[in-house]
């Protein structure tokens, strides 16, 4: 009896990693990293800011009305951006600050205004604004040709290109009307 536990067990340890570790929507590949001693904790829920200068930081309402938890590591900048919005994060637990939280090795924007966005990177190809696939980093993983085709009629999103960004689109036109979008990193960052 003791054997069937183990293996179920061991089981477990190798799955939690790897479903962390998914294509997530961040615009690429996102790489959860398991804290020595620690685990990777998946949570999804709303991003809040909260504080004043210089003091503001960034939580995570989790969706099933846990306590916040406090948002760190290199990719809180992106998820500071994204107030209001639905997420999901994953990375080991964060003991750097106050409270509960999470060292962000990745993330999903599961919604903004109530909708699912694209997200990745911004280029110009041949004339053409389009969205890229981009990796956790925010590089663009897809060139020539690749990517979803953006309507930009007054060059507004050309001036981003290289940017992070999230887009609401209509893509029952082609190139796909763009409603809304936000910044996640500055091209070049």
């Amino acid at each position: 009896m003791r054997a069937p536990r183990m293996v179920a067990a061991a089981l477990l340890l190798a799955l939690v990693p790897a479903a962390a570790c998914r294509h997530a929507q961040d615009g690429g590949s996102a790489e959860a990293r398991v804290a020595p001693g620690g685990r990777v904790r998946l949570v999804e829920g709303a991003v809040q800011v909260a504080g004043s200068e210089p003091g503001v930081f960034v939580q995570l309402q989790p969706a099933d009305g846990g306590a916040p938890l406090r948002l760190a590591g290199p990719l809180s900048p992106e998820l500071r951006r994204l107030g209001g919005a639905t997420v999901r994060v994953h990375g080991p637990t964060d003991r750097t600050g106050p409270g509960d939280g999470i060292a962000v090795t990745g993330y999903e924007v599961l919604g903004v205004d109530g909708r699912r966005p694209e997200v990745g990177v911004l280029a110009v190809e041949a004339g053409s604004v389009r969205l890229l696939p981009a990796d956790s980093a925010g590089a663009a993983t897809a060139a020539g040709g690749a990517g979803l085709v953006l309507a930009d009629p007054q060059g507004t999103l050309a001036r981003l290109a290289g940017a992070k960004v999230w887009v609401l689109v209509d893509t029952s036109t082609t190139p796909a009307r763009v409603q809304s979008y936000g910044v996640l990193r500055d091209a070049g960052k």
